[in-house]
């Protein structure tokens, strides 16, 4: 059972077959814990693609043009999303003038 997102990272880290029995207790909490986080977000990615497609991203038998297909559009995505920050934030600069 997952009660926080320290453990629902410490759950991806053993998904992922990384060495969680050689970190020291309550290393997944220190400093930002901005890594326990992320863990913790490509978890629930997972969760939810596993439910929205029925299949793990490995087990997907894309060919890999379509991959990279599919990574390139996750791309020009976050691109578009950089744009709009970006542009926000000129335009609160502006106002504050």
């Amino acid at each position: 059972m997952i009660h926080s997102e320290n453990d629902l990272a410490e759950q991806a880290l053993q998904v992922y077959g990384l060495p969680v029995h050689n970190v020291p207790p309550g290393v997944l909490a220190v400093a930002t814990g901005t890594e326990a986080r992320v863990c913790a977000d490509i978890a629930r990615r997972q969760s939810h693609g596993l439910a929205k497609y029925g299949t793990t991203v490995e087990a997907n038998p894309l060919t890999l043009r379509q991959w990279l297909k599919h990574a390139y559009e996750e791309a020009l995505d976050q691109a578009v999303y950089l744009r709009r920050a970006m542009e926000e934030i000129d335009r609160r600069a502006e106002d504050g003038k």
